[in-house]
């Protein structure tokens, strides 16, 4: 598959080709005892086409799993945008989002499939509790571990 997605909560990343520094470290982290909920967290997007220099790129954001939040979370402008907000974070318990890429001139797209999808596809918004700052853990989050 030619086209990569990678998902962040940084927005000021280096213009890498490909976008390294997309990882783990670049996840968005709310800690509790600090932050006043509900709270809009600012989510980022790129991707790499190997077989295009020029691509046109559409954006597809979708929320995997959520904690207890209520009401439901949801993304500015439907997660069509490659900068959505995650609106209203309002309990503890991580957020797992994943990025979906369409190139418009081609109509290739990154891998669809959570399951299959490399791990620079996704973005968790890790919301530590306020006296422990510790994790509630999204379903299927990857690299739980070294939270937990």
């Amino acid at each position: 598959m030619p086209i990569v997605a990678y998902a962040s909560g940084a927005q000021n990343l280096p213009n890498e080709s490909p976008p390294a520094s997309f990882t783990e470290a670049s996840d968005p982290v709310i800690t509790l005892a600090n932050t006043n909920l509900p709270i809009d967290v600012n989510l980022y997007g790129n991707a790499v086409d190997s077989s295009d220099n020029s691509p046109t790129f559409l954006y597809q954001w979708s929320i995997l799993s959520q904690t207890h939040q209520n009401p439901q979370l949801t993304l500015s402008n439907g997660g069509a945008t490659q900068s959505p907000t995650l609106e209203q974070v309002n309990t503890w318990g991580n957020v797992r989002c994943f990025l979906v890429v369409t190139n418009q001139n081609s109509g290739e797209t990154s891998e669809t499939d959570p399951l299959r999808a490399p791990s620079s596809a996704f973005v968790t918004v890790r919301v530590k509790s306020a006296s422990a700052v510790i994790q509630k853990i999204a379903s299927g989050e990857r690299n739980w571990h070294n939270d937990a």
